[in-house]
């Protein structure tokens, strides 16, 4: 992990040095700036607290002994009134300049959220210096918790947060918004939008949810374990696991789906949406010793009891945004307004989405996985 940390920080060193080459001669060298990994912010009653990650680059490239035993990452911290106070008060706790292109994960705690959320990600949507494509993080936590975790590991907590939200993305666990389509969505007239929640678990990072954002504040939350419905309906390519139970056995069932197909209806005033999924699963294994003696009648029979499972997840995925929340996180606003574009701007979506009719279909198109017949226990 550590020799990842140092080739990815000379790598980056490289691409800001030929930036840097190939632009004006009276350009500070990135040698005399301070490279920033991470920002986040705290409020506590009226206070807030700012935070700086910073790249200890001669740490990583060892120049020395005593530089190779020193920490790759340093974080300062100041308490102030106001960002932009925040802002001048860390930077006279530095001895150069800062480079802000390198920031992988804005870090926000659901309180700070609550108040500055639009103001901040304006100032960093304004600020030309910002990485745009970095991650927005929120978290339950202080930011220092998470700041101590990463220390003891040695690891950047914004680049640490990116990998680690770039790799579950990949894999179909998570769903991401990016910052860009966040500032987006946070300055229409209807806001609805999940973010990531990150925290500590026995002390390590983790993801362990979304935070609910409706109107620019934080409205709830949703743990991890209870967002299959989510990804099914808003990742790229969600990967689930299902145990199923069937006659005395416990099957382990892999779920894959392709984009959902999406129609919305809007008839008498009302408005109304069908959901169409076609899902792939695999019987991975079960819980006693094969041979199984399933029969094609048997894997239709798991497969339709998958499918009913499926639709009550979505089912209830759908009720939890309309009753619980009352915020279309879900992005039924977008689709809706792309095919009626008149109508939707004379409607107040806020008031119309806990109406709107939702019918989902899920389609499970079953077979087993590793070449083993379930039905003799021997390799095909």
């Amino acid at each position: 992990m550590k020799k990842k940390y140092k080739i990815l920080l000379l790598n980056f060193l490289i691409i800001v040095l030929a930036a840097f080459t190939a632009g004006c001669w009276d350009a500070i060298d990135i040698n005399e700036k301070l490279i920033i990994t991470t920002v986040a912010f705290d409020l506590e009653g009226e206070e807030m607290k700012g935070y700086l990650e910073t790249a200890n680059i001669q740490a990583s490239q060892g120049a020395n002994t005593s530089q190779t035993n020193a920490k790759k990452f340093n974080v300062i911290s100041t308490p102030s009134k106001t960002i932009i106070e925040s802002r001048a008060k860390l930077e006279t706790k530095l001895d150069k300049p800062v480079f802000l292109s390198g920031v992988n994960t804005l870090v926000l705690t659901e309180d700070f959220a609550n108040k500055y959320l639009i103001e901040y990600l304006y100032r960093f949507r304004a600020d030309e210096f910002y990485r745009k494509k970095g991650n927005v993080v929120f978290t339950k936590q202080s930011p220092e918790e998470l700041f101590k975790v990463a220390q003891e590991k040695d690891v950047s907590l914004g680049m640490f947060l990116s990998d680690m939200v770039d790799t579950l993305e990949k894999e179909g666990r998570i769903f991401l918004r990016s910052s860009e389509r966040l500032i987006e969505n946070l300055s229409s007239p209807y806001s609805g939008i999940l973010i990531l929640n990150a925290g500590t678990q026995d002390n390590e990072i983790a993801i362990l949810g979304y935070s609910v954002v409706k109107d620019n504040k934080v409205a709830g939350f949703i743990p991890i374990e209870e967002a299959n419905g989510l990804l099914l309906m808003k990742s790229k390519n969600p990967k689930l696991s299902y145990d199923v139970p069937y006659k005395d056995l416990k099957l382990t069932i892999e779920v894959t789906s392709k984009k959902p197909k999406i129609k919305p209806f809007y008839k008498d005033g009302k408005i109304s949406f069908d959901l169409k999924f076609d899902c792939k699963a695999k019987l991975m294994y079960g819980d006693k010793k094969t041979p199984y003696d399933l029969t094609d009648k048997d894997m239709k029979k798991i497969g339709d009891f998958l499918s009913e499972m499926l639709k009550n997840e979505l089912e209830n995925t759908v009720a939890q945004a309309q009753n619980t929340f009352n915020c279309d996180y879900l992005q039924f606003d977008d689709i809706f307004r792309i095919k009626y574009p008149e109508d939707y701007e004379k409607l107040d979506w806020e008031n119309e989405f806990s109406k709107i009719s939702i019918t989902i279909d899920v389609n499970v198109d079953m077979s087993t996985t590793y070449m083993m017949d379930y039905n003799t226990g021997e390799p095909k």
